[in-house]
């Protein structure tokens, strides 16, 4: 789209409309097809006005700026851990859930051998301990993992925040 922005010499935000207003020149991840683009913006001119009057060079730089600005301000946050990637609180909340649950089922083992040992049952009994044990777990697990818990939403919106 950038390409076919310099050969014609529009504002790439005027493509951008065009390519929102329906114009056939723009093929899912392919070229842009510049002659169908003029024939589109010479037949429809309401496109070339935007929602705050014309679409112009100077308008794009301006947003064009704006954007690296954020960009820049984004990977400083990144860098003093204001803010956290979402990939990467996925990635360490599996980490933890991974380790909670090697935890637990070894408490589990050592808790029925502990008990066995006091109450003084033989292995087959301290196994059937265990196994009650795990079956309860287990049950717990599957209900915890029916949640959403690798949704992350926004404070603010409520809006789901996609990786």
């Amino acid at each position: 789209m950038i390409a076919a922005a310099s050969r014609l010499g529009k504002p790439l935000l005027l493509l951008q409309a065009a390519k929102s207003a329906g114009c056939l020149a723009f093929k899912p991840g392919g070229p842009v097809d510049v002659g169908e683009l003029e024939r589109y913006l010479s037949e429809h001119p309401e496109v070339t006005t935007a929602q705050d009057g014309p679409i112009s060079k100077e308008i794009e730089e301006r947003l064009k700026l704006r954007a690296e600005r954020r960009m820049k301000e984004h990977k400083l946050d990144l860098a003093k851990r204001v803010v956290i990637p979402s990939d990467e609180i996925r990635r360490t909340f599996t980490r933890y859930v991974v380790a909670n649950k090697s935890k637990t089922w070894a408490a589990i083992k050592t808790a029925s051998q502990e008990i066995g040992l006091a109450l003084g049952l033989t292995s087959e009994q301290m196994l059937i301990v265990e196994e009650k044990m795990v079956g309860r777990v287990r049950v717990a697990y599957e209900e915890l993992a029916r949640c959403e818990w690798g949704v992350a939403k926004c404070a603010k919106c409520g809006e789901e925040i996609k990786p």
